[in-house]
């Protein structure tokens, strides 16, 4: 599946699109709001998720083998060039889809690069904790293999270890990466879900192993959940790690879409999107408290008179702008899509951000107490930890 290397040093992460408009807290206890662009020439990246590629049953609508092609056609024609997996995403099926759809075109081909996730979970089946035992040195190299195969022609540019094993000592694991790395499976390595001193141990470790370290972190972060931002990006700096983001809409909440629905988890209407039948989201982000802020962030879109701001794109806008993500350091926000309306929506909200546009300083105030009063209901941004020898 992939060809022998020699030993070299990892490559280092692509330095990315943004500069941004900053803001912090507006409150005495936290730290300062800034509300004036960022001086920086490089914005904050984009990403494409492709978690609703290939069949994945909470998609908001069916994204087939065209719409695939659409919807990575369409991003990489806004200048961008990452596309993020996972092989456990709906079962395998979304890396085959990506596959089939970059062969047919390889003018996409050529133009992108691929992040997948190898996981700790038996099945592939997605929880909020960790997994047990899916990240053993067998087991990795199967799930390894299996991306190769399935993603074919397309290589793994970057690969995340997708959340920490419980049943196995990471040490093993690491063992098994270095092995993979130096057969030339993989360029860089990744990880996600993980605690801080668990990123900082593990550099460590591959440090002393000849493994290149890892160089990017993905993980949960959005304007009301801020779980990471005392422990982790502090580390991930000290590190120089790039930060990529997941659940920047946490999961289409921040969209108002489900405004007055708290009591009927889910899209009734539809009986498809993210919170239908998906407990670990509605574990995640259904509560009082994300409706509260979702419905104080609208009121106050509203109130500032900016024609088109809606509580979405005011959202994507506070984390390109606003928040702890940093362009310089290759940080980039991954950007899920069932349609091409919805990727467009983004984007565009991306580039507005990218032009050193500030939010209202209204929009601002609102989110700030939104993510004060979210806090207490706000998930952890790790999922367990890893096992240790």
């Amino acid at each position: 599946f992939f060809t022998p290397r020699p030993m070299a040093a990892a490559t280092a992460p692509v330095a990315g699109p943004v500069a941004r408009p900053a803001v912090r807290r507006a409150n005495t206890a936290r730290t300062a709001v800034r509300t004036m662009a960022s001086a920086s020439p490089t914005p904050v990246q984009s990403i494409l998720g492709c978690m609703t590629m290939g069949g994945w049953k909470f998609a908001s609508t069916e994204c087939d083998d065209d719409v695939t092609r659409d919807l990575i056609a369409t991003f990489l024609d806004a200048g961008h060039h990452e596309l993020d997996t996972a092989l456990a995403y709906a079962g395998g099926e979304t890396e085959k889809m990506m596959a089939r759809v970059l062969s047919a075109n390889p003018d996409l081909l050529a133009k992108c690069s691929v992040a997948t996730k190898a996981n700790p979970w038996p099945g592939g089946v997605m929880s909020s904790s960790s997994g047990e035992g899916g990240l053993s040195p067998a087991d990795l190299r199967l799930q390894v293999e299996q991306s190769l195969k399935s993603l074919a022609p397309a290589k793994i540019d970057l690969l995340y270890l997708h959340a920490p094993d419980a049943a196995t000592p990471i040490e093993d694991t690491l063992d098994e990466l270095k092995r993979l790395y130096d057969e030339g499976a993989f360029n860089r390595l990744g990880l996600s879900n993980f605690a801080a001193w668990e990123v900082v141990r593990i550099c460590g470790m591959c440090e002393a192993r000849g493994l290149p370290k890892p160089d990017t972190y993905q993980g949960m972060y959005n304007c009301v959940t801020r779980a990471c931002e005392p422990e982790l990006v502090p580390a991930l700096r000290a590190l120089n790690m790039r930060f990529v983001v997941y659940n920047p809409l946490a999961g289409g909440l921040l969209t108002g879409k489900h405004a007055g629905k708290l009591s009927s988890p889910g899209d009734s209407e539809t009986g498809k999107g993210r919170f239908t039948g998906n407990q670990m989201y509605i574990d995640r982000f259904w509560n009082k408290a994300y409706f509260d802020a979702v419905d104080a962030v609208a009121a106050a879109c509203v109130e500032s008179g900016e024609t088109g701001l809606t509580p979405a794109s005011a959202a994507l806008r506070w984390l390109y702008s606003h928040s702890q993500l940093d362009g310089a350091k290759g940080d980039a926000v991954i950007l899920g899509a069932s349609s091409i309306e919805h990727l467009d929506a983004n984007l565009s909200a991306a580039r507005v951000a990218a032009a050193g546009e500030p939010l209202p300083a209204v929009v601002l105030e609102a989110i700030e107490n939104a993510a004060l009063a979210c806090a207490p209901a706000a998930p952890p941004y790790f999922r367990g930890h890893s096992k240790l020898k």
